[in-house]
């Protein structure tokens, strides 16, 4: 009898093996489940053409952070709750569903809303984040233009494929293309219109 892996053993052994990786590359990382994105009391956002208010509050599913030195190290491992990502130097949102039967995309507004959170709090102009079940992933981008006005630009549906003994390569084939692309997506740099692994198109 073989053991199939859960969809939440996959989607952390991932996430393991990326800060393996990181620390291997120079690129240190902490991962912190359930990360506060917004302050205590939370973060207002104003869009610019209609003026409509909102407070974003919250956390998310899981934090990635890359941090410069050990004091930054430090004081992310120390500080409070809402506090740690005052210190990282890049951060990844994932908002994770290991529910089957709900359509992966359906998270995608929880998600923007965290990316806005991150950009605001991080005062960049693009942040990067993540969604999946643990199989499937969603590789997204949240970018402001010259107007103030908020585009999230989303990639196609990536899938690790299920294990079975006689495709047991493509199986750790498709888990690898998604460890390098959440690793891509965590050491990227700010400018998400420079990366030379996609092209950003309006649709």
């Amino acid at each position: 009898m073989q053991f199939e892996p859960s969809r939440k053993m996959i989607l952390e052994a991932i996430l393991l093996t990326v800060a393996e990786i990181s620390a291997d590359t120079g690129v240190p990382v902490i991962i912190f489940p359930k990360m506060q994105v917004a302050d205590e009391d939370g973060i207002n956002v104003v869009n610019p053409a209609t003026g409509f208010q909102l407070c974003l509050t919250g956390d998310t599913d899981f934090g990635l952070c890359t941090y410069k030195t050990e004091a930054h190290q430090f004081f992310m491992l120390t500080a409070a709750d809402n506090s740690a990502m005052k210190f990282a130097h890049g951060c990844v949102t994932l908002v994770a569903d290991m529910s089957e039967r709900k359509c992966l995309y359906d998270n995608m507004p929880e998600a923007i809303s965290q990316a806005i959170a991150l950009s605001e709090r991080k005062r960049k102009k693009a942040v990067r984040f993540c969604i999946s079940d643990g199989l499937n992933w969603v590789f997204a981008t949240l970018a402001t233009d010259e107007h103030g006005n908020r585009v999230s630009y989303q990639g196609e549906l990536f899938s690790i494929i299920k294990q079975e003994p006689e495709i047991q390569e493509e199986f750790e084939d498709s888990v690898r293309q998604i460890v390098a692309l959440v690793y891509h997506w965590l050491t990227a740099n700010d400018d998400p219109f420079s990366d030379p692994l996609y092209t950003l198109e309006a649709i």
